[in-house]
Parts: C-alpha cells; sequence; structure tokens
C-alpha cells in the first residue's frame, strides 16, 4: 500500500508540475503577444511622428520670405540636378511649389465627387478620359489649410503608371532649370519627397519629388 501510495503521490506532483509549466508557458507567450503588440504601436507612433516632422519642415521652408537666409545655410551651395531640365511651377495659397515637368500630363479643370473614407487630402475622386482619379490637395497635405475651388486648376500627374490629380491655387507654367542655381536644403529641412530649391520671383519655390510624396501617404504602390 505504501509503494502505490507513492506512485498516486508522484502522479500529482507530474500533474501539478504540468500545469506549472503549461501556465508558464501561456504567461510567456502572452507576454510575448502583448510586447509584439507593443512594438508594433511604437513603430506606427514613429511613422506619424516622422510625417508631422517632415510636414511642418515643409512649412517652414515655403512660409520662408527671406530667400538669401536659404541660400546660404543650404549644405553645399549649388547642386546640378541634370536630369531636370524643366519644372511646372505652381502655387498653392501664396506659396510657391514645381515638380519636374515629365511627370505632368496635363492642366484641367475638374470637380471632385466626395466619396467616403478617403484620407483628409484626397477631397474626392474625378473622372479623367475613362479613368477616375483621386483629386488631392497638397494645402491640406502641407497643412496650409484648403485650396479653394474656385479660379483652381488640377495638374494630372502621372507617377510611375498612377495617376492622380493635384488641385492647386495658380500654375504658373514650365520654368527652365538652365543657368538656374538649384539649392540644396539645410538639414534641418531636408525630407524625401523635397529635391532642392530655386528662387522665383523673390521667393523660394521648393521642387517637389511627387513620386515619393505621395508614396509617404501611401498612395502609389510603387516602393523606394
Amino acid at each position: 500500500m505504501a509503494g502505490k501510495k507513492r506512485k498516486l503521490s508522484f502522479k500529482k506532483i507530474l500533474q501539478k508540475d504540468v500545469k506549472k509549466v503549461k501556465k508558464t508557458t501561456e504567461k510567456k507567450e502572452e507576454k510575448k503577444q502583448t510586447k509584439g503588440v507593443e512594438k508594433k504601436a511604437q513603430e506606427v507612433k514613429e511613422r506619424i511622428d516622422k510625417k508631422k516632422v517632415e510636414k511642418e519642415k515643409i512649412k517652414q521652408l515655403i512660409r520662408s520670405k527671406d530667400v538669401s537666409k536659404i541660400i546660404s545655410e543650404s549644405r553645399s551651395g549649388i547642386e546640378d540636378i541634370r536630369k531636370i531640365e524643366e519644372v511646372m511651377g505652381f502655387e498653392v495659397n501664396g506659396e510657391f511649389y514645381c515638380v519636374p515637368l515629365h511627370y505632368v500630363s496635363e492642366i484641367v479643370a475638374l470637380e471632385p465627387i466626395s466619396a467616403p473614407d478617403l484620407p483628409p487630402f484626397i477631397i474626392g475622386i474625378s473622372e479623367y478620359r475613362g479613368d477616375v482619379l483621386p483629386v488631392i490637395d497638397p494645402g491640406l497635405m502641407f497643412g496650409i489649410g484648403q485650396v479653394e475651388a474656385e479660379g483652381s486648376s488640377c495638374m494630372i500627374l502621372n507617377l510611375d503608371g498612377t495617376s492622380v490629380a493635384m488641385r492647386v491655387t495658380r500654375i504658373h507654367g514650365i520654368i527652365k532649370l538652365k543657368g538656374k542655381i538649384i539649392y540644396n536644403l539645410p538639414d534641418e529641412l531636408q525630407v524625401d519627397y523635397l529635391k532642392g530649391a530655386i528662387e522665383y520671383s523673390g521667393k523660394v519655390m521648393a521642387i517637389l519629388d511627387p513620386v515619393k510624396l505621395l508614396q509617404s501617404e501611401n498612395i502609389t504602390g510603387t516602393k523606394e
């Protein structure tokens, strides 16, 4: 009988050990999952914070009225971007920008139709030559206010196979870069979608890379 009791005691101890190991394993797995969720949440927060910083930097640049200061603070002075010969200049709520001309398909007037579940900077969709395009408001992207519909134009941009319409306040036309100085930006104004800046009518005109700009907002399907 004594041997039998010892056997039962051993069995109970074994069961307790199994339960203990199982409980410990479950706790470790739960802790691991919690860490995974926390890590993912932190990554999302970092991406959001990065976008906020980038938008603040672009606002600093385009709102600067002191062209000479931007020039004097540039990292290496002059940047020769040989591949960009011409740009399309445009204005957004009193601020000046341009994009390489080869991205611009056409300048048109569009009336976007509202659609549900769109990001705030996409003000609607519009039909263009048989396609349905998102209509983007760069003023909302850069935090300088929505572009008024009255008197505005839309640039149709072809970005590596993805077409979008960008509403702007005013088109300033084609600007030839030959003979113009293209300035690098100061380190504190560096963002992925800015290629540099030129002087235009005594103001700073930022050269945008529209592909990287829209990649930063997950609009294009292309990857860097």
